[in-house]
């Protein structure tokens, strides 16, 4: 493989046990080997103990995905807490209550403290009681005491600009912000992406606790924090590696029809990140369903077992190069065999077996046959097959 051409961006589709998860963890393996920062976005946390090849444990960290509420630049984040198209005084209010209250923190984290000490000591500084402002028992933690600085930062904004955020507008931002915060993991010492990335090792983000919704809000976050960490490498040579971003179950944050948190910021960074060393991996069960401006900057493919004749035609559009013969032969693959084309590997699409990763122990399509049978009573031997 040429792996200069990467920078093309990757697509990896097949139907489901085509082998999709097999592929991206001997992709991922192998490019960190050389030294790649790998960061691989895990849907549904089946790179959780993955192990390298090599067998060196090092070289794969897991990271769960949680929000730093501080971390998070108070624009977005008062579109993550309040959703409602109309309510824009609501995300105005706490849009400036954020931007005041993390100047309050950054100004304390300058003199050493780290975060969590940070919000302490302004409560302190404030007098504010937690139970109060709380209105119930709280442990005192970092992130309760931000929340309770944070309210009290909402009511003061509020009264300052009496004419322009009334009573009901603030008690609706109060009790959004409070929902968010009781339903959402979150960290004030949460991780960025680019904290988590490093050469030669595989970062996996597991946000399979997550909900759907909060999943396309952390991979927006992330996706717009690696993109400008790459760019600002440009002014600083030597500061910043290209780095292989990885999203699974692209149609839930890609789709064609609709719109997600996360789409815009992933259509950038397929558009952008070439220039800049940031390779995407796409990986979908469903390329009929992908937003076709990010498909259309994808220019490298791996092309498993593919049953559905409307994701036949989506690939053959994707990838010019596939032709009708090729496309024929996709509902009979078996599994780990795949049509691999594009500028990492050449003129001429060629038919592989994708090796099976010893590291890799989840997402494989379980033994029915042997879990039940091994659990049975019965003593005589029983085949493998029966009769509908």
């Amino acid at each position: 493989m040429r792996v200069n051409e990467l920078s093309r961006h990757l697509l990896i589709t097949g139907a489901t046990g085509s082998g999709k998860s097999n592929t991206v963890a001997i992709i991922a393996d192998r490019l960190s080997r050389i030294g790649a920062p790998v960061a691989i976005f895990d849907v549904h946390g089946e790179y959780v103990g993955l192990q390298p090849e090599d067998g060196d444990p090092s070289r794969v960290r897991v990271y769960s995905a949680v929000i730093s509420p501080y971390k998070i630049p108070p624009k977005i984040l008062a579109s993550m807490v309040i959703r409602d198209p109309a309510a824009t005084k609501q995300r105005r209010l706490l849009a400036r209550a954020l931007r005041r209250l993390n100047r309050a923190i950054a100004e304390k984290c300058s003199k050493g403290l780290g975060i969590s000490s940070a919000v302490k000591e302004i409560l302190l500084e404030r007098k504010i009681q937690l139970d109060k402002v709380l209105g119930e028992d709280v442990r005192g933690a970092p992130e309760e005491i931000y929340l309770a600085l944070l309210i009290n930062e909402i009511i003061s904004v509020a009264k300052e600009h009496r004419d322009a955020f009334e009573s009901k507008v603030v008690n609706n931002t109060i009790e959004k912000v409070e929902d968010f915060f009781e339903s959402s993991p979150l960290d004030l010492e949460a991780p960025r992406i680019v904290d988590m990335i490093e050469p030669g090792r595989i970062a996996v983000i597991d946000v399979s606790t997550l909900s759907d919704d909060q999943k396309a809000w952390v991979l927006k976050l992330y996706a717009d924090e690696l993109l400008n960490h790459l760019k600002e490498g440009i002014e600083k040579p030597g500061s910043r590696i290209p780095t292989i971003f990885i999203v699974e179950e692209a149609p839930l944050f890609l789709p064609s029809d609709s719109s997600t948190p996360a789409k815009e910021s992933l259509q950038r960074f397929a558009r952008e990140g070439r220039k800049f060393g940031g390779v995407l991996g796409v990986v979908s069960q469903r390329p009929r369903s992908l937003d076709p401006n990010v498909a259309s900057q994808l220019q490298n493919f791996v092309f498993l077992k593919l049953v559905q004749e409307e994701d036949r035609k989506a690939v053959m559009n994707i990838a010019d190069a596939l032709e009708d013969t090729l496309a024929e032969i996709l509902p009979s693959l078996p599994k780990g065999r795949a049509i691999v084309m594009g500028e990492w590997v050449g003129r001429f699409p060629v038919l592989v077996d994708i090796d099976m990763h010893s590291g890799k122990r989840r997402g494989a399509t379980p033994d029915l046959y042997s879990i039940w049978r091994s659990r049975s009573r019965a003593e005589e031997p029983r085949e493998e097959r029966f009769e509908i």
